[in-house]
């Protein structure tokens, strides 16, 4: 089967990258490299080095023989989209090519439209490109949130909760969201039809995590603060939530959820990386309602 994996050299795309080709699937990758120059705007890094993406694709073909064809261009230029899946013939596609970084769209008008456009327009040329050139092609779109708690703990900063920290949020690990893709890719729906599949295994406050987090920290020798600041965010200190995630258990999802092994592994990874941590980039620049 082939795949066709937008947003290829990020987080989620290239672990989902390396893991259906580990499968036996065959793999296009399609990025335009515009989350590096985004963090290099900004003056950030990831907290693990990264090399380029010829260089992982190079070493993936050293480890195990399978090719990772890469597609380097821009969503939002539909002849490049239209290209792209033209000569890779998708039988599936997954999409990871938005910016998921809701700060960033707020920091002015510019980067607001910046986000609107990749995300929209990147989208519907996607949209248009699979309807003229590949229509029984499967889509699967994802989003996803991330968490900062682990990083803070592990250099010594404080883990900011904003407001009361009654915010809920879904949590995935990153080897079930992989294998959420998979089983979407291989359980496609009938032509023309819509499944929407809630892609979390745990569900908690964003105070509980912090204290989950201290915790963890505290067991690894480390002395960590939880501390209240004003939410730059607009969003309600509370709130009813109350996702269900059945369908991927009924597709054979098998969750790996939070546990202490898994809290004190994230917290030895980013203690092995904090020399890498700018401590200036984590009190929120943005204020939402200026």
């Amino acid at each position: 089967m082939r795949v066709l994996i937008l947003g290829g050299d990020e987080y989620c795309g290239w672990a989902t990258a390396l893991y259906l080709s580990d499968r036996g699937y065959d793999i296009g990758i399609v990025d335009s490299l515009v989350r590096r120059h985004w963090d290099h705007s900004l003056g950030v890094e990831t907290l693990t080095p990264i090399a380029p993406i010829q260089k992982r694709i190079a070493r993936w073909y050293e480890l195990t023989a399978s090719t990772l064809e890469l597609f380097l261009g821009d969503i939002t230029q539909y002849e490049f989209v239209r290209t792209a899946v033209r000569r890779f013939a998708p039988d599936a596609i997954v999409h990871c090519g938005e910016q998921r970084s809701a700060p960033f769209s707020m920091i002015d008008r510019d980067h607001a439209v910046l986000t609107q456009v990749n995300n929209l327009v990147g989208t519907l040329n996607l949209l248009y490109v699979i309807r003229e050139e590949s229509p029984d092609c499967h889509l699967v779109k994802l989003g996803t949130m991330l968490n900062r708690f682990c990083v803070q703990a592990a250099i010594g900063h404080p883990l900011t909760v904003y407001g009361k920290g009654g915010q809920t949020r879904g949590l995935l690990d990153i080897r079930d969201t992989v294998r959420c893709i998979e089983l979407a890719v291989a359980n496609p729906v009938p032509s023309g039809e819509l499944r929407v599949v809630n892609q979390f295994t745990d569900q908690f406050s964003v105070l509980d995590l912090a204290l989950m987090v201290q915790s963890a920290g505290e067991d690894e020798g480390l002395s960590v603060e939880v501390q209240h600041l004003e939410n730059p965010r607009v969003e309600m200190q509370d709130h009813y939530y109350n996702a269900r995630n059945t369908e991927l258990h009924k597709l054979g999802l098998k969750p790996h959820r939070l546990s202490e092994s898994l809290l004190d592994s994230l917290m030895n990874f980013a203690m092995q990386y904090r020399d890498r941590v700018d401590e200036t980039k984590i009190v929120p620049q943005v204020a939402w309602r200026s």
